[in-house]
């Protein structure tokens, strides 16, 4: 038996393991010779249509022997058509603990906060109703950091409630369990995974309030407010990026003792890294987009009823990769009917390469692609039915599923964006960041690429346009940043950005006419590009929150003509032909849409095969027959197997049925389904993982529901004589997040067995059963 210390280290190591680049923004002690190697690599671009500043911004990404990123003085009077207004060198007012280095941003009503992400988290608070004249308020000290080894930025996000009176901190920490701090609590404690809410109604003097525990692995990088103005769903809400999970949203709620945040739902989406929620002025619906990070591109879910999201549609240019580009940041505007979507890649490198089998695919070799030059893609999302369906994680997707998305991505991108040095992102280095769109122009922070000003009209108004350089700065100071902010200690290379370059943007926010940004080891800079106007409010971000329409019925209990609009089939079966071992497939439409019908083996003898293909009949009609053979013409084996009907529904979204099939003697027979179709009321969906579960492996059988109101659930197994073999405890299950059970097949005899799920909600009570086999 290991030791409680060993025991712990493993943990630690293991949630460093776990946690996504979203957590760590990771890098190393060797970083800057790291960096060197891969980022002199690239070649500069021939760009065809260039803007006034994309020659001087070329110039300014050097690299190479002989250039040293940690000199300031190599980098100044690198800009192009912008200039410095004001800066503050932030020497005096950290002189407490000159080594913090500062993060993400946000400005709203005359207020800019600055978080404060090493070696202990917390928030700069600035004056900024005259941007070009910023001054100091505060510095809100909230939590150290775990460790120099273990955590680069705890506290990881700020963002300010619209009227500028709350400040919530994105708190990151790797080996923490999530609890919650007292309100007021003194001092400054260690970093909890979590949201921690700041009151600022007097920005000079910020008071602690409520530490929102939020389940994760590692904490959360992103939180972002939003405020539903009326309607049944009116509040102010927080989606908060709970590493490795997916999103927790959550509704603010006034006390006595100050603003605290309750659950409302999840979206399970693991490798998030940031958000954005909008009501779309095309449909009067309120959107939330989600930057997937190593997942995928984007995701798209309907959250006007915050506490019942539904998935719309997802973006992923490279589904067949596992782990090379990064979606960070994610912003969205309109053009009349037309939704356009900007989404940068964050590159990085690591110490792992990506696997062989992902080479070979074309996928690349530094996980994060630090190699190449990264991308900012623009895409036209104005129909999402031309997107593809979420992929809900729980069912493997299949080559071709993954050829369709791949088609459909590549058709709705618009154009690209990558830097004009074709300098390649390094660690970190010259990597896009965080963006900001502004009418037809996009605002983009690039860490020491300093801050691009692009015009992307072109690609707004539909045409395949790079975006243009308009404005270009690396900020410099008035002073080295060694002089203004002098270390406290040497720091570790795996936890502070200063091996990446001097100067070091990691945000930057537009604002009446000018560009507030803060350089992650210098100081703070108020920035203007010469073709902006003095006082020109945002069109596109921050945006004033919209009300969001009244829904037509209940929100917390979905319309049925809604939940008729996701189902494209009316029914479907599958019913074997006789001794030949075929079976004919039948089913009914509610739309036109053509049906892709595949047949996957589950077992043959006591073997558990997993969702093996045997047959797929892409762009079917009507009913027809199967002759039993599988692609190679052979004949299939007995065992178990299931039909899987596939359409895509009114809404866009992919409509599927599956049918359970037994194999033996040389004919197909029906069997009980162990896979419910997506439902209406209360119980939303419920599934087992397969048709059969033990065999010689005795593998478990999986069990997982998904409720569309909070209710009481309840699960419980029966074996073929009907003899409780387990009973799972009931309890309060929340809307709109999956559940998942466990039932282990050691010490169960061969059979069937019923899984009865029972969820009651005031008073009354739904069940539905599902059957595996056990071999």
């Amino acid at each position: 038996m290991r030791s409680a210390a060993a025991f712990f280290l493993a943990l630690i190591l293991s949630l460093i393991v776990a946690v996504s680049p979203a957590a760590a923004h990771p890098t190393g002690a060797d970083a800057s010779a790291a960096d060197a190697a891969v980022t002199a690599k690239a070649e500069p671009p021939v760009i065809d249509n260039p803007g006034p500043c994309t020659a001087a911004a070329a110039q300014g990404m050097p690299e190479g022997e002989g250039h040293d990123h940690q000199d300031i003085e190599l980098h100044r009077n690198l800009s192009c058509r912008m200039k410095q207004v004001a800066f503050l060198p932030l020497k005096e007012e950290l002189k407490d603990r000159p080594d913090v280095v500062l993060g993400e941003m946000d400005v709203k009503a005359d207020i800019a906060a600055v978080s404060v992400i090493y070696p202990e988290g917390g928030v700069l608070f600035f004056d900024v109703s005259d941007p070009a004249n910023p001054k100091f308020l505060s510095w809100y000290r909230d939590t150290n950091c775990e460790s120099v080894v273990f955590a680069n930025n705890c506290g990881a996000f700020i963002d300010l409630s619209a009227d500028g009176k709350t400040a919530i901190i994105g708190v990151q920490n790797l080996s923490g369990v999530p609890h919650p701090l007292e309100i007021d609590t003194e001092g400054t404690p260690t970093a909890q995974p979590g949201v921690q809410i700041v009151d600022i109604r007097n920005p000079k003097a910020p008071r602690r309030g409520m530490n929102y525990s939020v389940v994760s692995q590692g904490g959360v990088h992103t939180a972002r407010t939003f405020a539903v103005a009326e309607g049944p769903a009116k509040g102010e809400y927080v989606y908060a990026m709970a590493g490795g999970t997916g999103v927790d949203i959550s509704k603010f709620t006034e006390t006595p003792g100050g603003r605290v945040l309750t659950n409302v739902a999840r979206v399970e989406a693991p490798n998030i890294h940031d958000t954005f929620t909008q009501v779309d002025p095309i449909d009067g619906k309120t959107y939330l987009y989600i930057a997937d990070g190593f997942g995928s591109g984007f995701q798209v879910y309907d959250v006007t009823n915050p506490a019942s999201p539904k998935p719309v549609a997802e973006w992923d240019l490279t589904p067949e990769c596992t782990r090379d580009w990064y979606a960070h940041t994610i912003d969205v505007t309109h053009r009349g009917n037309k939704r356009y979507v900007t989404l940068p890649a964050e590159l990085f490198t690591s110490a792992n390469k990506q696997s062989a089998s992902q080479q070979a695919l074309g996928c690349g070799v530094e996980q994060g692609n630090g190699d190449k030059v990264g991308p900012m893609w623009i895409i036209d999302a104005s129909d999402f039915s031309k997107l593809s369906p979420v992929d809900d994680r729980d069912t493997p997707i299949d080559v071709d599923d993954r050829a369709e998305m791949k088609k459909r991505s590549e058709a709705a991108l618009v154009a690209t964006w990558t830097n004009p040095a074709g300098r390649a992102g390094g660690n970190l280095t010259f990597s896009p960041h965080n963006q900001q769109i502004v009418g037809d122009k996009i605002y983009l922070s690039d860490y020491h690429g300093g801050v691009f000003v692009l015009d992307a009209s072109g690609a707004f108004a539909g045409r395949p346009e790079r975006p243009r350089e308009l404005g270009y700065m690396v900020p410099a100071g008035d002073a080295s940043n060694e002089a203004a902010r002098p270390l406290f200690v040497p720091p570790p290379g795996s936890a502070t950005p200063r091996q990446r370059g001097r100067t070091n943007i990691w945000d930057m926010v537009f604002y009446k006419g000018y560009v507030l940004a803060a350089d992650q080891v210098g100081g703070f800079y108020s920035l203007q590009y010469e073709g902006d106007v003095v006082g020109d409010v945002p069109r596109d971000k921050p945006r004033p929150e919209a009300p969001t329409p009244t829904p037509t019925s209940t929100p917390a209990t979905p319309a049925p003509v809604a939940c008729a609009s996701r189902a494209g089939l009316i029914s479907a079966t599958a019913r074997g032909t006789g001794r030949n071992g075929g079976l004919t497939f039948d089913f009914k439409r509610r739309v036109d849409n053509p049906v892709t019908v595949d047949v996957f083996q589950q077992s043959r003898g006591r073997t558990v095969t997993g969702e093996r293909r045997v047959r797929r009949f892409p762009g079917e009609t009507g009913s027809f027959t199967w002759n039993g053979r599988d692609s190679r013409g052979r004949k299939v084996p007995s065992g178990i197997y299931f039909a899987r009907f596939r359409i895509e529904a009114p809404n866009g979204q992919a409509d599927t049925v599956r049918v359970t099939l037994g194999k033996s003697d040389g004919r197909f027979g029906p069997r009980r389904a162990f896979f419910g179709r997506d439902r209406c009321g209360t119980l939303g969906k419920f599934k087992l993982s397969r048709p059969v579960f033990g065999g010689r492996g005795a593998r478990s059988l999986g069990i997982a529901y998904r409720l569309n109101e909070a209710a009481r659930a309840q699960i419980t197994v029966t074996n073929r004589r009907g003899r409780v073999v387990k009973r799972f405890a009931a309890r309060q299950v929340e809307a709109g997040r999956t559940q998942r059970l466990t039932l282990k097949a050691r010490g169960l005899e061969r059979g069937d067995y019923r899984v009865k799920i029972s969820v009651t909600r005031n008073g009354k009570t739904t069940t539905s059963t599902l059957t595996a086999n056990r071999l």
